[in-house]
């Protein structure tokens, strides 16, 4: 699957197909990053990090106070770390909650 941030929107299209898709909840998108079984992207949008299916379905908010974001990755044991645009690492559960800052 191809992923592609284009006018601050999310677009998906499978490698197999022309067709691309707009997955609801994605307006203000931007820096998405996969999950480690790469069935969900991660994004920042609206000062929060959010997520959505691959395979469609509508977007969820993880947690809040990101800032615009700075880039995230996301393990296989379902933590995600992300950065802030002030340059600070965070860490939240794929499942959502309250991020706290990660140790260095």
């Amino acid at each position: 699957m191809l992923v592609m941030n284009y006018r601050t929107q999310l677009w998906i299209r499978s490698m197999d197909s022309p067709e691309l898709r707009w997955p609801s909840g994605t307006d203000g998108s931007r820096i998405p990053f996969w999950s480690a079984d790469s069935r969900t992207i991660g994004f920042f949008a609206d000062g929060k990090l959010k997520i959505v299916p691959a395979a469609g379905g509508p977007s969820q908010t993880l947690c809040s106070d990101t800032g615009i974001g700075a880039g995230g990755t996301w393990n296989s044991q379902g933590v995600i770390v992300f950065a802030t645009d002030a340059g600070a690492l965070f860490r939240v559960a794929a499942t959502g909650g309250s991020s706290a800052p990660e140790a260095r």
